[in-house]
């Protein structure tokens, strides 16, 4: 009797699983449609769309009770901020849990409920055909770009934009960068179907091409310090081999030479922006003022910042009214009246003026970014976490169990962490839920197929 209960009960976790695939596995496929559809307002909502779709075609009480805990932790941090600071916005820290919403779904969706191999190859199938479909017309894009401006380097790279923009022109905003943020994390899956599933190689050539040709220096800076950082971190004994050491060399030679000859122009500027003094850059005056500056006048944010949306996040920028549509000619937003923290107002404000008045300034010149947001609305308190929270997640990666089915998944998990890492350091891209929401999904798959693979019930 007692064998035959247990029977019916695995039948039964056979069956849950698998509508929870199904489930899963659409819900990706319409945030993905929405991500790189041109309703850029829609595409800031798909957390939402996918996490309360989840919720009510997936009724988890597990799930349910860790998306209530983050929600009450979440409103006791914004209530202790708003018993330190008079001035606190509460409508913009409320709205930073908006803007962040990107990374709940990661934190309510249960791991080993992923770790299933039939739901990995139908990403991966739907993987393929966007990448193939995405990475073709960026290729148009960029050849079109190139007999308008007579270059594949300088601005040729922001015609390349996907679906996200479906216009000749580029859309001078932010397309062209979020649309190489999505492509890097489909070519990364794509690594994985063609190297360890046998799937064809096109997809991922394409693709690849394609993120060359968007030409947005900082992404692909970003993604080779990346790979190999993680690639020293994981075969670094093997650099003292000489044969392996001069072909890891030359391999980075050759990388970079064939960036300088599509993308030379671009890459010429990294060192002319970066090193510069604060007065001749935004993104570095307003550092400066974050370090130097604001603590004389508010002694506690080095240690606990400002509070959530409160300074340079995104969530304070919407709330200024000033974001959408640019800071000069702002686009009304419903239900949304404009407000700003004094600190934001007297530091911040200017700035962001004054980045605007040149046109073309990109979010390198920009005075923000999630490092920053982190630092000024968090203190070193929010900084210390977030770090320690990469470090844990690429230490606990290194450290799992390696065989051959998963090294790729380990190796590319790690990337995929330390890539998003950087990308804070560029612009608020941590609350940009159309350029790192398909990547934070693709990232969580490969976690419960490092950890969890030999444990689900098939």
């Amino acid at each position: 009797m007692k064998s035959i209960y247990i029977e019916r009960s695995n039948w039964a976790r056979v069956g849950i699983n698998k509508y929870f695939e199904k489930t899963f596995y659409y819900l990706y496929v319409l945030v993905s449609v929405i991500i790189f559809s041109p309703f850029n307002i829609l595409a800031y909502l798909s957390p939402l769309i996918f996490l309360f779709g989840l919720i009510l075609l997936w009724p988890s009480d597990k799930a349910f009770r860790k998306l209530l805990i983050f929600l009450l932790v979440a409103g006791i941090v914004i209530s202790f901020y708003g018993l330190i600071y008079p001035h606190i916005i509460f409508r913009n820290a409320f709205l930073s849990l908006l803007t962040y919403s990107s990374f709940i779904p990661i934190i309510i969706i249960p791991s080993h409920m992923l770790a299933s191999e039939i739901l990995f190859h139908r990403v991966l199938a739907f993987n393929q055909k966007l990448l193939l479909l995405e990475g073709i017309l960026g290729i148009i894009q960029g050849i079109y770009g190139f007999f308008r401006t007579g270059s594949f380097s300088g601005t040729n790279g922001d015609y390349v934009e996907g679906t996200l923009d479906l216009g000749l022109e580029p859309e001078a905003s932010f397309a062209n960068p979020m649309f190489a943020v999505n492509i890097t994390f489909l070519c990364l899956l794509a690594l994985v179907a063609v190297v360890k599933f046998r799937y064809r190689l096109y997809p991922l050539i394409v693709g690849a091409l394609s993120l060359i040709l968007a030409s947005v220096v900082h992404i692909l800076f970003f993604l080779i310090t990346a790979v190999i950082i993680i690639l020293l971190i994981n075969f670094g004994n093997l650099l003292k081999n000489p044969k392996v050491f001069v072909t890891f060399l030359l391999s980075i030679i050759l990388i970079l030479s064939v960036g300088f000859q599509f993308i030379g122009s671009n890459l010429g500027q990294v060192s002319h922006q970066v090193i510069r003094k604060p007065t001749d850059n935004p993104k570095a005056l307003i550092r400066h003022k974050a370090f130097f500056v604001i603590p004389k006048e508010y002694p506690a944010m080095p240690y606990i910042g400002l509070g959530p949306g409160q300074f340079s996040s995104r969530a304070s920028l919407i709330g200024s009214g000033r974001y959408f549509g640019g800071f000069y000619s702002p686009k009304f937003v419903p239900l949304l009246t404009p407000k700003t923290s004094v600190p934001m107002k007297k530091f911040l404000m200017p700035v962001w003026a004054w980045s605007a008045t040149v046109q073309y300034y990109g979010s390198t010149q920009q005075p923000f970014s999630s490092w920053l947001s982190v630092y000024s609305e968090f203190g070193f308190v929010g900084s210390f976490i977030i770090i320690s929270m990469v470090a844990f997640l690429l230490i606990k990666v290194k450290l799992a169990r390696t065989n051959s089915q998963n090294i790729l998944y380990k190796l590319l998990l790690q990337i995929g962490i330390l890539f998003i890492f950087f990308l804070g350091a560029q612009e608020n891209y941590w609350e940009v839920a159309q350029a790192i929401f398909i990547g934070l999904l693709i990232l969580k798959l490969l976690y419960a197929n490092v950890f969890y693979s030999d444990k689900h019930v098939l």
